[in-house]
């Protein structure tokens, strides 16, 4: 990973209250609103060949939800900036939540559960990987790991809030 640039620091207050109920109470009405927030920052990541992704969730969690949150935030920046939408990285194994785990077992929580999707081409690309929050950097260094392996240039996180 090449970095992690959040848009806010998330403590208490309204910030983590909106994206509480953006994630977790399908309150869709402040995506719009985060994804405002985030391109402030998004001009801050250098590079040409700029591809645009999110964090997956795995199918059943995004059954359970009915949306992913870091896919709707990544729409939302995607359409302004005029750039496409690409759904690099699956998560083939349904893990526990990262929420109230420490540093080491989030980075073992994540061992081996995302890949690159089959016939992807992102050899020397930029690749911007959009989330709701970050905290160690557990899951957005998971997914970089897997996308450099795959040929990609640089990888960033961008995130609505940091913990």
């Amino acid at each position: 990973m090449k970095g992690i640039i959040a848009a806010v620091y998330f403590e208490e207050g309204p910030t983590q209250e909106i994206i509480h109920n953006f994630k977790y109470n399908s309150v869709l009405e402040f995506g719009p609103i985060l994804g405002e927030i985030m391109l402030e920052k998004i001009d801050e990541i250098p590079g040409k060949n700029r591809i645009i992704t999110y964090v997956p969730l795995h199918q059943k969690r995004l059954a359970q939800r009915g949306y992913n949150q870091a896919e709707l935030l990544t729409r939302e920046i995607a359409n302004i900036k005029k750039m496409e939408v690409n759904n690099l990285i699956v998560k083939i194994k349904h893990t526990k939540r990262q929420v109230g785990l420490v540093r080491q077992k989030r980075r073992k929580n994540l061992q081996g559960v995302f890949k690159v999707r089959e016939g992807i081409a992102i050899k020397n690309k930029n690749i911007i990987v959009i989330d709701d929050i970050t905290t160690t950097g557990a899951t957005l260094n998971e997914c970089a790991r897997v996308l450099k392996n795959a040929g990609a240039k640089d990888v960033w996180g961008l995130v609505v809030a940091r913990g």
